[in-house]
């Protein structure tokens, strides 16, 4: 059996050394990413994420400059799946279903074909993520709360 009180210096050394490194990995995030030491998907935020099915080899630069192009500066391009499946996810700002349309013609035309039957598309409005976002902070700080209270009533 351990003995934790007898080591406990050890173990807050551990537990501090833990902390610094998920800190400096969070300076280290902010620094990467413009400020955003948590990147939030677009649940949180609200935007657009697409899946695109291409038919044939595409390239992130390709689609990159297609969004671009649209006025979506930055967008978060993925490819997903294996070398030969051609399958890309896409993360942009708010996209409105014509704004949606234009990019899909456009990536068909300047890209590659895109297998419309594979490929989808969700839109979360802005109001909707900030709603999101704020009820998940409220979530957690009650959470905090009811952890104290029993803590507090417990001992």
């Amino acid at each position: 059996m351990i003995n934790f009180v007898q080591q406990r210096r050890l173990f807050f050394t551990i537990a501090g050394a833990l902390i610094g490194l998920s800190l400096l990995a969070l300076i280290v995030s902010a620094i990467m990413f413009n400020g955003q030491a948590l990147r939030i998907s677009i649940d949180f935020s609200g935007g657009t994420l697409f899946v695109l099915q291409f038919q044939e080899e595409a390239s992130e630069s390709a689609i990159r400059e297609v969004f671009t192009d649209h006025g979506f500066g930055n967008p978060i391009i993925q490819k997903l799946g294996g070398p030969d499946e051609h399958v890309w996810q896409v993360r942009s700002s708010f996209a409105s279903a014509d704004e949606v349309q234009t990019l899909l013609n456009d990536l068909d035309e300047e890209v590659g074909a895109i297998d419309r039957g594979r490929s989808n598309w969700h839109t979360v409005e802005p109001t909707v993520g900030a709603d999101v976002a704020a009820r998940a902070v409220q979530a957690v700080l009650l959470s905090a709360l009811a952890v104290l209270a029993f803590i507090w009533f417990s001992f």
